[in-house]
């Protein structure tokens, strides 16, 4: 990734990011980059855009839905022209069940 002042990072893979919506729901944001020497994360709005989310960005405002036209994201443009979306992670869930006789047994 090169930044503006000609610097660059490496990019070492794209992600999603599952994060908690303000309505406590799970939210999951697709095209995210991890460089491990940025302390935050970078979108693409481009990733986004090809993986079937619509993206906007209207008098100082980007909103992101998803394929299901679910807004997603609303963030107001920062005086540095830079969109800042702070997120809550989600913690991870592990959903299996054992199906055992002792773990089923009525």
């Amino acid at each position: 990734m090169k930044f503006g002042d000609e610097s660059k990072v490496e990019i070492h893979g794209i992600g999603s990011i599952i994060f908690e919506a303000k309505n406590d729901e799970h939210q999951v944001l697709h095209g995210i980059y991890y460089i491990p020497t940025l302390c935050n994360s970078n979108m693409s709005l481009g990733q986004l855009d090809k993986g079937g989310s619509k993206v906007e960005i209207n008098q100082g405002i980007l909103r992101i839905w998803d394929q299901r036209h679910r807004l997603l994201v609303k963030v107001w443009c920062g005086a540095n022209h830079l969109y800042i979306l702070h997120l809550d992670t989600a913690k991870r869930l592990c959903l299996a069940a054992r199906n055992d006789d002792e773990v089923w047994r009525w």
